[in-house]
């Protein structure tokens, strides 16, 4: 007995993986139309985080993540429990469905009775006689029953029986003759040695449970309060997407087996011209839609793939595209319930797009393997278009359990994350599909390893690609691709780029060992890769010699560092390219592409441990911190040449022409050449806007920084603050200077714009002093999720300066006098849902400034939907300093009521703000 075979094994595992989808998104449904209640506990969980859902801002300490953790938990462990068994009544449903209508066969068989007479017997003896020819004989021979003439059924099939499959075949087909019967019979054997036969069943009613749930999903339509609930409108759409999509792969998949069985019942000693008779006889053509829904191929197609005998072999577009849609889509609720289960505070969605990628290498690499196995000129852009086109859509749909997609979110800020998304997983793409031209399926081993080495590639670049595109629909600055491949590039573990190049290299091997003529490669070759890694390591280490802090400011040098790591990632492109566009005749592509990022590997390995050799040299050794710098000298540039990888092996290979001589004397002087230029633009700050840059240092190491203390001291300021007036320049040094104690912070020129409109309350909120300030400099900043928490908040800092003296008196008593007559107030608001902002005013202690001070307080409520409401606080603190009056206020955006704790941690942010700049005043 045999397995099904690899494509059908493909093929299950996609829609049974598809039904558990759909399972759980029903479970999804379930729990969020019939756990209403529910909702505002989970809203009041993610207000106190300072966030909306479903996207919480899990940016700040690891106290505030387990916080949330803590808090959501009792509420979304109950919603993941449903999930699960929503999938699991999936399974049970279509397992259920599949031997009720077993049983329902067997009493319409016994109902349509069994034929006699010599016919029979003789059908029965040949039946007999096929089954030991092909395996099936003993205990493991399936039943035959031969219908009476004038019996319902007409076609012969396969049944699943209580204990041994059962074989049914019309009269007709018993008397049509010996060639006849043994085509039909060995069709109907090659799936019973396929032990599918309880699979294919499961997988038939699998459709019924597609449109059963979907179906049951809509219940709540008829209860407009339930169908209402967050996400249901979103999770009943991707029911019926799923739903639809689940039917046309059950479809394509009992197609496929159909095929596969009528290779076996056209191969010697079956006559192939009699089967093909017979399939002419039986069949009648049918419309578009039913020939995508149908589970048998039409006679046009059953012929073709006779006489190909290429069936299951495909991997083009459709396959292709499917597979990889249905791979992201799958396993996304599986994520979700991991997110339920641990309250919303576990790791991000990277390690969600590794399995993706790794499952898409699993099923499409063997099928890619047997196609250009059959047809070695097969195109190979339809499964590269496939994959790039099925993967966007995967990621830019919401997925089962997600009333966002966050793919969704990121195309409608850009839509060039579209584009950019399909160009990245074509890069993959092209790079799986090499991997898999040239093998040969029928050897395991280097069809194992081809396998392997795709599912390394595609678990590191395609969690890149979605983050590329996620940060670059946030507006992320530049350098992007330095964040992602250092501080955002491992989905599951830092050595994972290691991994994918040793399982590359095992497949070099072994398809070298498996090459009909294998050669080593000619000694130019080794001495231009020697010349690449000398060269890189040189310049990495001459030239941070050369732009090394004479001050030794560690910040300042960690860009030498991050250039170095791209020095020697970029020694392995140059090697790459000129391996993949120079590779010799003869090779197959998996073998080149193989060796090629093999040789890079080995060259980035190289140059790199080179340059950590002499950095190691130069200061020494340090047990607790040059073990880890290690790891990242292996590391991280690896990680950045897989990822170049995705993006120059393409071109290369499309480039690439085959020679037939060995490369010539000026290689490897031009190879070495163009590598210290590129290696010496890198390490000069050329590419900075890639690499990274001081500035990036400085935001990184401010990011790093533990939280400061949250007690200030106000530092005496210079005597020109308490004697005189300021100059323009004066005074933005002062405000400027509120950004040494706000690490990661951003400037925001809208926050010194004009004020509020506050025509329904009698006086304003801020009244100047009665003279206007001879000069006056404003900065705003915000906090990004860089900075110290609470992320989201922004501080307005502003200095007058006088050339009179401002009593402190005369710039306080207006503003408290104005609070008391305005304490409440409302303002027009056409975005809230009562159409009026609501405004309070109050008096707060302004802390120990050691000056004249007077501090407010304004809440303004905006009420939303469900009963919430965006609550926006502003403290601020007004300071008179001999000519200077210094004002800093905060603003905090919040939904619902925000916690005293955040509010604490900005105003104690606001007083060391406050400090440096009355310290800075006149510097």
């Amino acid at each position: 007995m045999r397995r099904p075979t690899a494509d059908l094994g493909r093929m299950y595992g996609l829609l049974f993986l598809l039904l558990g989808a759909i399972g759980l998104n029903a479970g999804w449904i379930a729990s969020m139309s019939y756990a209403i209640g529910a909702h505002t506990r989970f809203d009041a969980c993610m207000a106190d985080a300072g966030t909306l859902w479903p996207a919480p801002d899990l940016a700040g300490t690891e106290a505030t993540r387990r916080e949330l953790g803590a808090c959501l938990r009792p509420i979304t462990q109950p919603w993941a429990l449903i999930m699960l068994a929503g999938a699991l009544t999936a399974f049970a449903l279509t397992a259920l469905l599949a031997v009720a209508g077993a049983a329902r066969m067997r009493r319409l068989l016994r109902a349509a009775g069994r034929a006699s007479g010599p016919a029979a017997d003789a059908a029965t003896a040949r039946f007999a006689d096929l089954c030991w020819e092909q395996g099936a004989s003993g205990t493991r021979r399936p039943q035959i029953h031969i219908l009476r003439p004038g019996a319902r059924f007409t076609q012969p099939f396969t049944t699943a029986g209580a204990g041994r499959p059962v074989v049914v075949i019309p009269a007709a087909v018993a008397c049509a003759g010996p060639d006849v019967l043994d085509a039909v019979v060995r069709h109907e054997l090659a799936h019973v040695r396929s032990r599918d036969v309880w699979l294919a069943a499961g997988a038939w009613w699998s459709g019924w449970t597609g449109v059963l749930l979907p179906a049951v999903c809509a219940a709540p339509l008829l209860d407009p309060r339930r169908a209402t609930a967050p996400g249901y409108g979103a999770g009943l759409l991707v029911a019926a997407v799923l739903g639809g999509l689940l039917l046309a792969l059950r479809a394509h998949m009992l197609r496929l087996r159909e095929l596969v069985a009528d290779q076996a019942a056209a191969v010697p000693p079956a006559q192939p011209g009699a089967f093909a008779q017979l399939l002419r006889a039986g069949q009648r053509p049918a419309g578009r839609l039913r020939s995508l829904l149908a589970v048998h191929p039409d006679t046009a197609t059953r012929i073709r793939a006779l006489s190909t005998g290429t069936a299951g072999t495909d991997g083009g577009f459709l396959p292709s595209a499917v597979t990889a849609l249905v791979s992201i889509i799958a396993v996304q609720p599986v994520y979700q319930v991991f997110l339920h289960w641990v309250g919303w505070a576990g790791p991000s969605s990277r390690p969600l797009f590794a399995v993706a990628g790794g499952l898409v290498a699993v099923l499409l690499i063997p099928v890619w393997a047997r196609r250009y196995a059959a047809d070695p000129r097969a195109p190979w852009w339809p499964p590269v278009l496939g994959v790039a086109l099925g993967g966007a859509a995967g990621f830019f749909l919401p997925g089962p359990g997600l009333p966002v997609s966050p793919g969704g979110r990121a195309l409608s800020m850009n839509w060039i994350t579209g584009p950019l998304l399909v160009l990245a997983l074509g890069g993959t793409a092209v790079l799986l599909v090499a991997l898999a031209y040239g093998v040969q399926p029928d050897r395991r081993g280097q069809l194992l390893a081809a396998t392997v080495a795709g599912m390394g590639v595609a678990a590191v670049t395609m969690p890149a690609a979605v983050q590329v595109v996620i940060e670059w629909s946030s507006g992320m600055l530049p350098p992007t691709f330095l964040r992602l491949a250092m501080f955002y590039g491992a989905a599951l573990w830092d050595a994972e780029p290691a991994v994918a190049f040793v399982a590359v290299a095992a497949l070099a091997v072994v398809a070298a060992r498996s090459a009909p003529h294998p050669r080593p490669a000619p000694r130019p070759v080794f001495s231009l890769l020697v010349a690449v890694v000398v060269t890189a390591a040189a310049a990495g280490v001459l030239i941070t010699l050369v732009r090394q802090s004479p001050d030794g400011d560690p910040v300042a040098d960690l860009p030498l560092l991050w250039h170095r790591w791209w020095v020697s990632a970029l020694a392995g492109v140059v090697a790459l390219t000129v391996l993949l566009t120079r590779a010799p005749a003869g090779r197959t592509t998996t073998l080149r592409l193989a060796g090629a990022m093999t040789a890079a590997a080995a060259v980035t390995l190289a140059a790199a441990v080179a340059q950590f050799a002499a950095r190691t040299v130069a200061t020494g050794w340090d047990d607790d911190y040059q073990p880890w710098l290690l790891g990242q000298y292996v590391t991280v540039p690896l990680r950045l040449l897989l990822l170049m990888s995705a993006v120059v092996a393409p071109v290369a290979l499309l480039a690439a022409r085959p020679v037939r001589r060995r490369p010539g004397r000026w290689s490897t002087p031009l190879a070495a050449a163009v590598t210290g230029l590129v290696c010496a633009a890198v390490m000069f700050g050329a590419g900075e806007i890639l690499t990274g840059g001081v500035a990036d240092a400085r935001s990184l190491a401010a990011k790093a920084q533990p939280a400061p203390s949250t007690t200030a001291s106000t530092a005496p300021p210079t005597p020109t603050a308490l004697s005189g007036v300021l100059t323009p320049a004066q005074a933005r040094h002062a405000v400027d200077a509120a950004g040494a104690v706000l690490p990661g912070w951003t400037t925001n020129p809208s926050l010194t714009g004009g004020g509020d409109d506050k025509s329904a309350c009698a006086a304003a909120l801020v009244t100047p002093p009665t003279a206007e300030p001879d000069v006056e400099a404003a900065r705003g900043f915000s906090a990004t999720p860089e900075s110290q928490p609470p992320t989201g908040a922004h501080i307005v800092v502003t200095v007058e300066s006088y050339r009179q003296t401002p009593r402190p008196e005369a710039v306080f008593a207006p503003l408290r006098q104005e609070i008391d007559a305005c304490g409440s107030y409302t303002e027009p608001n056409p975005e809230s849902s009562d159409g009026r902002s609501h405004m309070r005013l109050s008096v707060r202690e302004p802390g120990s400034t050691g000056y004249p001070a007077f501090a407010y307080g304004l809440v303004r409520t905006d009420k939303g939907a469900r009963g919430l409401s965006a609550v926006t606080t502003v403290h601020a603190v007004i300071v008179v300093v001999g000519h200077q009056v210094v004002s800093v206020g905060t603003i905090l955006p919040f939904i619902g009521e925000p916690p005293e704790r955040r509010l604490a941690a900005l105003d104690a942010t606001a007083a060391r703000v406050l400090a440096e700049v009355i310290h800075n005043l006149g510097g």
